[in-house]
């Protein structure tokens, strides 16, 4: 009862559920002598009227004592300037904020449902507007989310969805900004909790956490929404006419595991690949796919799955992607001074390829090898002039060979003069005797992605007594994730686990430095080793690319597992280093992109490698200026230099809607525009289910509730009862008061009046 009428006298009605813990009471005067005082008052008052005793009854003196007592205590307050603290904690009033998620996910209509759920969110809206308790600290603000966030009125007509992303952190925040004049006693999110942008949604929740706001949500949708959706498909840009090429189509799967579904490809206008396929499971599922191009010329490869009864959506049922069919023939020059076990799988695996016209040189085959049956096959020596190797050849891969003392003087500098002017591919392959480490010195050394270190080359004497017993597994580095040169499967997760599982080098080279071009994909060490080495690498030297193997014993993948991962990995390495010279699109300078099919509104990465006319790296800190044309409207994209990476710039892009967009760089770097296919957004449609998990570790986060029913008096109980409680301290003035002031005339007054009717000056 004190309490309540402490601050309802005090402080106005400011809080509810207040908790004193404490109140003070500070003066001037100590607070110890105001007892002292107020009896020295009341005896001094008492000796004032000693002498009027016999003339007034005893209740008439004691009320003129007491009244006169009472009006010099009231004098002393005001003189004392006293002054009354309240501390404790209580609920602010304030306004909560309700967003409704206006988003293209929330269109779905779930199950055999009439309404959808925008509809379903918009009509609780309404009623909660109407139900509202009609108290003062509490009210409700309604914000429309799609797009942005806007004030809304939800018995103002119907609402469509119209924002193509949901971000839940933006609901959070934008609707908190909203919010700043006053207290926030939480935030209502009406949502299907479909968040599918690149920010964490727990930054947000630890924002609100922070700032003491609790979230609560009501969920729409089915959790476990039936649904399939083809996020990508993941393969070879450049494909071979009448070769058979892999694909990966990658399906997100919901509520479908043991379902039967139709997968449709067609390359152009011609169905080239059909299956009917039985789900294992739900989540990312990637099914790899053959098919035979047929026709020459650039065409849209289209993945297309037949729709289920009862899927939620069927936007996300088809995927297109680029692609390019050739019907020329990648030319390989393999070096190599002995027949080892890497050469003779690489030899098997080229001779059946029909994607390639394979030449030989052997330096230890004997004459019956190069006899004139086996011309076709075998060369006497590797071209020592640039030109040769120009109109003879796309790509040399070179391997367990002593590239000085068993190859023709003139051939280094001829492999670096192609490389480097022409384009043409290198691949070259470590082993412990004679590579890298006889190239220290020679013009070999500038084309390769590593500096050459002091490793020791193991001769035959110890490849014969001391024997490597100790397995370095494999592992992919961050650049490897998402690099297609080294990509098994569509799946991220699984593609990393085949690696580490493929069978392991026993040796591998450790070169002293890697160099700034270099970009490191796999990895070898020991287990729950930290400091790992890179042992497949590439980069770029003047036009030409180069890759970089720090061991020779990819054949015991073969050996293992067939031709699956050893011909796919090499398939890749012949194209990514051949097909740029085969085609003449090497250039001094490049852009490129993670992928060249992309979403609206998807943030796309952009690389360029820019090299001045003699093939030195460009070198400025300003940035670069890159032309992007989209849809016909041209706009600059400036390109920032990479710190510690000499002629590498980078920046990001964002496509605003479907279309083309075209990448140009200024004619002085001399590198071919880059083309980007720009699909309109499908984020909403990639996990159309209730996002349950994610609301309610939201909710729990900020220590709000997620609602599993939509009874709008439970949701208003608890937004009430839950509401947080902050530190609240009132601080009074009592001296200045009026109705201090006005009690102390009125007990003078008394007096006088009491004085008056007895007859007393």
């Amino acid at each position: 009862m004190l309490r309540n009428w402490l601050i309802t006298w005090f402080g106005g009605g400011q809080a509810r559920n207040l908790a004193i813990h404490n109140v003070e009471v500070s003066s001037w005067i100590p607070l110890w002598l105001f007892p002292f005082l107020v009896a020295g008052f009341a005896v001094l008052c008492w000796w004032r009227y000693r002498d009027l005793a016999a003339s007034l009854k005893v209740p008439t003196r004691v009320l003129l004592i007491t009244l006169r007592t009472l009006a010099y205590l009231a004098l002393l307050v005001m003189l004392a300037l006293p002054v009354l603290k309240i501390e404790g904690e209580g609920v602010l009033p304030g306004v909560v904020p309700v967003v409704v998620d206006a988003t293209e996910s929330m269109g779905i209509r779930d199950g055999a449902g009439d309404t959808d759920r925008l509809a379903e969110a918009v009509k609780l809206a309404r009623e909660l507007k109407k139900n509202a308790p009609a108290t003062a600290d509490l009210k409700l603000a309604f914000y429309l989310y799609g797009g942005g966030l806007k004030e809304f009125d939800p018995d103002q007509g119907t609402v469509t969805p119209s924002g193509d992303f949901t971000s839940i952190n933006q609901m959070l925040e934008k609707s908190l900004e909203r919010q700043q004049e006053g207290g926030c006693p939480g935030v209502l999110l009406l949502t299907d909790g479909a968040h599918n942008t690149a920010e964490a949604a727990e930054r947000a929740g630890d924002l609100l956490a922070r700032r003491g706001v609790p979230v609560y949500a009501v969920g729409f949708g089915q959790e476990k929404a039936k649904d399939i959706g083809i996020a990508a498909i993941v393969g070879e840009d450049v494909v071979f006419l009448d070769e058979k090429s892999q694909a990966y189509v990658i399906l997100n799967v919901m509520g479908c595991a043991g379902k039967m579904v139709h997968l449709r490809l067609t390359l152009g206008d011609r169905e080239v690949y059909s299956i009917d396929k039985v789900l294992e499971k739900d989540g990312e599922v990637s099914l790899p796919v053959d098919y035979i191009p047929k026709e020459k010329g650039r065409f849209p490869l289209k993945a297309e799955i037949t729709p289920l009864d009862g899927e939620v959506t069927r936007e996300n049922n088809v995927f297109i992607k680029n692609l390019r069919v050739i019907d020329e023939k990648i030319r390989i020059l393999l070096i190599a001074g002995q027949p080892s076990w890497e050469y003779r799988y690489l030899a098997g695996a080229f001779e059946r390829d029909k994607r390639v016209d394979l030449k030989i040189f052997l330096d230890s085959a004997d004459r019956r090898a190069r006899g004139a049956g086996n011309a076709r096959l075998f060369i006497p020596a590797p071209p020592a002039k640039r030109d040769l190797l120009n109109q003879n050849f796309d790509l040399v891969i070179m391997t367990r060979i002593h590239p000085v003392r068993d190859l023709p003087e003139g051939f280094p500098a001829a492999l670096a003069e192609w490389v480097e002017n022409d384009g043409g591919g290198l691949v070259v392959l470590s082993d412990p005797e004679f590579i890298p480490v006889t190239m220290r010195g020679t013009p070999y050394e500038k084309l390769l992605p590593v500096e050459i270190g002091p490793t020791p080359a193991r001769g035959y004497k110890e490849e014969l007594l001391v024997p490597l017993l100790t397995p370095y597994p494999l592992d992919l580095t961050e650049d490897g994730r998402s690099n297609p040169l080294v990509t098994f499967s569509g799946d991220r997760e699984e593609n990393r686990k085949t690696w580490t599982e493929l069978s392991p080098p026993y040796w591998f080279y450790r070169p002293g430095k890697i160099k700034a071009s270099a970009i490191s994909l796999v990895t070898a060490g020991r287990r729950g080793e930290a400091a790992r080495t890179p042992v497949i690498l590439n980069h770029t030297y003047g036009k030409g690319p180069v890759i970089f193997l720090g061991l020779d014993s990819t054949w015991r993948w073969r050996r293992e597992f067939g031709d699956r991962y050893f011909r796919d990995f090499w398939g890749k390495v012949v194209q990514f280093t051949g097909l740029p010279h085969l085609l003449n699109e090497s250039s001094r300078s490049s852009l490129t992109v993670a992928s060249e099919n992309v979403e609206a509104g998807e943030v796309v990465g952009v690389r360029a490698r820019l090299s001045n006319p003699d093939l030195r790296p460009y070198v400025s800190q300003d940035p670069v200026e890159l032309q992007v044309t989209e849809n016909g409207v041209s706009k600059i994209l400036p390109l920032a230099p990479a710190p510690d990476r000499p002629g590498f710039y980078k920046a990001d892009y964002v496509p605003s809607a479907a279309g083309t967009v075209v990448m140009t760089l200024p004619d002085r770097f001399g590198a071919k525009p880059l083309d980007l296919r720009v699909s309109a957004r499908r984020r909403e449609f990639q996990a159309p289910g209730l996002n349950q998990p994610l609301l309610d570790n939201l909710c729990g986060a900020t220590r709000g509730h997620y609602f599993e029913d939509r009874n709008v008096d439970n949701i208003f109980r608890t937004l009430l009862l839950n509401r947080p409680k902050s530190p609240i301290n009132f601080e009074f003035s009592l001296w200045d008061s009026f109705g201090l002031l006005a009690l102390a005339l009125i007990l003078f007054s008394l007096e006088w009046l009491v004085r008056k009717l007895n007859h007393l000056d």
